[in-house]
């Protein structure tokens, strides 16, 4: 299966509970409940430009080379 290769917390000292969901499962429900599913699409599109910012701003600070193919 896959697995994310990175993980932020939102917190250093709160605890982060997670769970995981197999594909199925999560379909059935975004099927079932169609207000989760938008709730988890705006979700989604937050954490990737959030995800965008962080990976810029290390790269900016690592003073990496920017790799046009992947915007």
């Amino acid at each position: 299966g896959l697995r994310a290769s990175e993980v932020y917390k939102s917190s250093v000292e709160g605890s982060t509970f997670t769970f995981c969901l197999k594909k199925k499962d999560l379909l059935e429900v975004i099927n079932t409940f169609p207000d989760a599913k938008q709730l988890f699409l705006q979700r989604a599109y937050k954490r990737r430009i959030e995800f965008r910012r962080i990976k810029k701003q290390f790269e900016y600070e690592a003073d990496v080379s920017h790799d046009p193919e992947e915007d």
